[in-house]
């Protein structure tokens, strides 16, 4: 396993994982603020994350995880859209801002782009398992036909 899989592990939540890599995420903004600008410590260092911070880490860990899990395959699609694998079973992938999801009957339809195109996780992930867990608390504990 890579070094960034044995850190995803070390985490028993999503909501945590999220968190955290926020704050890295944060750190390195700064970090390049005082090495190139040589600026004084930003006031927004001390301030609480903001929901943009949080979903734009989210959009980072799942590229991670797909670059990590699929990397072969998103490097095939990008070059061949049309490329036979185990993931054009699930309705011709199509790749959005460097995110494998999934391509398919919806894309005319009024729905928002998320829905229309979830993204594809792999199915033996830390990550994937977390993301499951999250949502099955979130959701009231229901049942495991519904975590499906």
């Amino acid at each position: 396993p890579s070094s960034i899989s044995q850190l995803l592990s070390r985490f028993s939540s999503f909501e945590k994982l999220q968190r955290a890599f926020a704050w890295l995420a944060r750190f390195k903004c700064y970090i390049a603020q005082r090495r190139w600008r040589n600026s004084p410590v930003p006031e927004r260092m001390s301030e609480l994350l903001s929901v943009g911070e949080i979903q734009n880490t989210t959009f980072d860990i799942v590229k991670v995880v797909q670059l990590e899990s699929f990397a072969e395959i998103i490097a095939s699609l990008n070059d061949f859209p049309d490329f036979v694998s185990a993931l054009a079973a699930v309705s011709q992938p199509c790749v959005s801002y460097k995110r494998s999801r999934v391509g398919g009957r919806l894309e005319l339809s009024s729905f928002d782009n998320d829905v229309k195109h979830p993204i594809i996780l792999p199915s033996r992930h830390v990550v994937t398992s977390l993301i499951v867990n999250h949502y099955h608390v979130v959701a009231g504990h229901f049942g495991y036909s519904t975590r499906l």
